[in-house]
């Protein structure tokens, strides 16, 4: 998968570790975005119309590309990306209705949503994803010469009947600790 397909993509999987990596490059990113917001103010009028516009084209993509990672990565849980709006939305209805609520929604809203919170970054962070391929894909570990390669798996033994069978009779002095002859089975 190349960098444009892991960013833009809603299919495929992804593991932990790019996941990680996608979050912290992201972080980065629109912690710089805010850098140059905050510096713009100081531009001529229209470099900082090109600066602000430069900022939405990046948050912009950061959104898209986080949409798009972490479906992947419910993908490698073996679900459906449909839940990644509902771990992105559902907090922040919950946090609206909780302000227009004012007192009255107390901290059950609150806690509802940081419980939603919650669910999704475990979920998408830190649980394993599924081994070998499920129904969006081969596993990331080991899938496009990219990964690396899987645990080598142990020689099947030869089937039964190709072995030879060996003739010993160890009640004769003669040939006891002899090989003894071969016959094909």
């Amino acid at each position: 998968m190349d960098v444009f397909g892991f960013l833009f993509s809603f299919r495929g999987r992804v593991n932990r570790a790019k996941y990680w990596l996608f979050c912290l490059t992201a972080a980065v990113l629109l912690f710089g975005a805010s850098g140059f917001i905050a510096r713009a103010r100081a531009l001529p009028a229209v470099l900082m119309i090109v600066v602000s516009l430069g900022v939405i084209i990046v948050v912009v993509a950061v959104i898209v590309a986080s949409f798009a990672v972490g479906i992947k990565r419910l993908h490698d849980r073996d679900k459906s990306g449909w839940w990644m709006p509902f771990f992105v939305f559902a907090p922040s209805v919950i946090g609206a209705i909780n302000a227009a609520a004012g007192h009255h929604g107390g901290i059950l809203f609150t806690l509802l949503g940081a419980a939603i919170s919650l669910w999704a970054l475990v979920e998408l962070g830190f649980l394993p994803g599924t081994e070998g391929t499920n129904g969006y894909g081969p596993d990331p570990r080991f899938s496009g010469g990219k990964f690396a390669s899987p645990p080598p798996s142990r020689p099947s033994p030869p089937p039964a009947s190709s072995l030879a069978r060996v003739n010993l009779d160890i009640s004769d002095p003669k040939t006891f600790g002899h090989r003894g002859t071969t016959r094909p089975a």
